[in-house]
């Protein structure tokens, strides 16, 4: 179990945890939970992507790294520079072989407050499938 230390405080609330199983891979036992009846487990896990400064070349080296250690979550946002970048780390380690298609990731991003208006939310969501 947990150290002491980093067990929750008593007045916590209690932590969700309905649904969520453990998948075995070379990187442990990751935290999974199935988010709607018949969807494919999402791993609790992700690798985020945001990095100061900003170097492309370092973040497909780790999320290829990621990916051999068994990583299947990815974080990232428009605001982190790091969306087509992390989709083309995905797409080499298709090619290798890592991954049997795009299929086998989670992609999580996020919508930037100054996108949140009516008129931009398509445009900015068409950018980050891109």
């Amino acid at each position: 179990g947990a150290p002491d230390n980093l067990s929750p405080h008593p007045l916590s609330p209690p932590i969700f945890t309905g649904g969520v199983t453990e998948r075995e891979d070379m990187a442990g036992s990751i935290p999974e939970m199935t988010l709607a009846p018949g969807s494919r487990a999402m791993p609790l896990l992700a690798l985020g992507t945001a990095s100061y400064p900003h170097d492309p070349p370092a973040v497909k080296e780790v999320v290829l790294h990621a990916i051999r250690l068994g990583y299947r979550h990815f974080d990232t946002a428009a605001l982190y520079l790091s969306e087509r970048h992390l989709g083309e780390a995905i797409a080499q380690a298709t090619r290798l072989g890592l991954l049997s298609s795009r299929a086998d990731v989670f992609v999580t991003s996020k919508l930037w407050c100054s996108d949140a208006h009516r008129e931009l939310v398509l445009p900015a969501l068409r950018t980050t499938l891109e």
